[in-house]
């Protein structure tokens, strides 16, 4: 609390008057996590989803900063950003983007609180962009008759995808 009183010229002095109170925070808010909602593969090229948790002391945040990088061997590549003021917030999708087959992207992110101090900025794990379908795996049967009508034989070869690997397989019986 602070105290104010007037003193005139001629040392004399008003009642006192008290402020409401005040909070000392010189703790900047913290980025906890930064994620990509799909996990770290995806086949689409032109949005994506991220989420974000972030924490705040005495001070609100205000504005939170997120840019998507493009991870270029040591360099990342600025692709798009956005800053939010209409908080609070906890998900964002770039749209009208041109992602690129085989590339991975980061996001970076950071937060500003009320009295102007600003978080570390933290990256998410990455994602990478897979648009092609699996190879897929060859079958090997009984042929076309088989005189068994209690059990199928069937080999296979496995799929592969040299991008994001094989998750696994459905089998149907048709």
């Amino acid at each position: 609390y602070m105290r104010l009183v007037a003193i005139n010229k001629a040392l004399g002095r008003s009642e006192p008057t008290f402020s409401d109170g005040f909070l000392i925070d010189s703790t900047p808010p913290e980025v906890t996590d930064v994620y990509f909602k799909y996990g770290a593969y995806t086949p689409t090229t032109n949005e994506i989803e991220v989420g974000w948790y972030v924490t705040e002391n005495a001070a609100e945040i205000t504005t939170l900063n997120v840019e998507l990088l493009e991870i270029n061997g040591n360099n990342k590549i600025k692709i798009d950003d956005a800053v939010f003021t209409d908080l609070p917030r906890f998900s964002y999708t770039f749209t009208g983007l041109n992602l690129t087959h085989n590339k991975t992207y980061v996001v970076s992110m950071n937060a500003l609180n009320e009295i102007g101090l600003i978080s570390d900025s933290i990256l998410s794990e990455p994602i990478r962009i897979d648009t092609t379908e699996p190879i897929k795996p060859t079958t090997i049967d009984d042929g076309i008759f088989t005189s068994r009508n209690y059990e199928i034989t069937v080999s296979l070869t496995n799929g592969s995808d040299d991008e994001s690997g094989v998750k696994g397989y459905n089998y149907f019986i048709l």
